[in-house]
């Protein structure tokens, strides 16, 4: 699969409707940034993981680039399914278009954004479990969208652009 190819891991054991944990997701948004997660392992704020587990470097990689969080007692549950939404969050954080989702109350904001970048296509944005098969369909989409980066700090903050010929392919993959 595309997946396994670009090297984030092999997930064929996995059946395509179960349900993807907050640890394994974030593996794979790991590997979508082509994250070495061995030089990543950076102190975690979350008590609930050791740096022991093995995707400890990966979720410390998300956190650090505000991808994924935990709650408000510090734990990240990695061990907990991933629901649909917080997966739509994540890639679009990943993707660089944080800034626009959050001008809407959650989750509808990232939910808008999905839809305008084309990310859904299918799969609806809800509080359900993700599956594997939604995973591997949003990132294969989210390959797809140009990147969002900050170009320049102006006086009213930030000015953000994409270049549409930029993605996650061409920049972590090439």
């Amino acid at each position: 699969t595309l997946i396994k190819n670009l090297g984030m891991g092999d997930y064929s054991d996995k059946a395509s409707d179960g349900k993807v944990t907050r640890a394994e997701f974030a593996a794979l948004l790991a590997g979508a940034l082509n994250i070495d997660v061995k030089t990543a392992m950076q102190d975690s704020p979350f008590v609930d993981i050791k740096k022991e587990h093995p995707n400890y470097g990966a979720i410390s990689g998300m956190y650090l680039m505000n991808i994924m969080k935990g709650d408000a007692k510090l734990c990240f549950t990695p061990n907990k399914q991933i629901t649909v939404v917080e997966a739509v969050k994540s890639i679009v954080c990943m993707l660089g278009y944080e800034i626009a989702a959050g001008q809407n109350p959650w989750p509808y904001g990232y939910i808008s954004v999905a839809q305008r970048l084309d990310l859904l296509r299918g799969i609806e944005a809800t509080d359900k479990p993700l599956t594997w098969d939604e995973a591997v369909d949003l990132l294969i989409y989210s390959f797809e969208v140009p990147l969002m980066s900050a170009d320049y700090m102006s006086d009213n903050g930030f000015v953000y652009s994409n270049n549409s010929s930029e993605t996650l392919l061409n920049r972590y993959h090439d």
